[in-house]
């Protein structure tokens, strides 16, 4: 018998996450959180978060199983050398 098929996609709860980030940021620091949900049940609504390639040269996020949220984390301090106060986007896959 089968309970549910994985046939539904991933929704984040907010179109558009922003966050401002210190230069003092070391590796490992929680950048900010984000959320998703899916209306599978059991293991099929179960999220793993994802970054696009480019962008995990500097950051990397960990997927949360317990409350299905991503956590955006620097992997790299000093993002490019760039100034802070210049915009960065991340494109988050879920």
């Amino acid at each position: 018998m089968i309970d549910d098929i994985n046939d539904h996609s991933p929704r984040f709860v907010q179109s558009v996450y922003a966050a401002t980030m210190s230069e003092s940021l070391q590796r490992g620091a929680s950048v900010i959180s984000v959320s998703a949900t899916d209306r599978d049940i059991g293991s099929n609504a179960k999220l793993v978060y994802t970054l696009r390639e480019q962008d995990r040269e500097h950051f990397y996020i960990s997927s949360v199983e317990a409350t299905n949220t991503g956590v955006l984390k620097v992997f790299k301090v000093n993002v490019c050398g760039m100034a802070f106060t210049d915009l960065y986007p991340i494109y988050v896959c879920g």
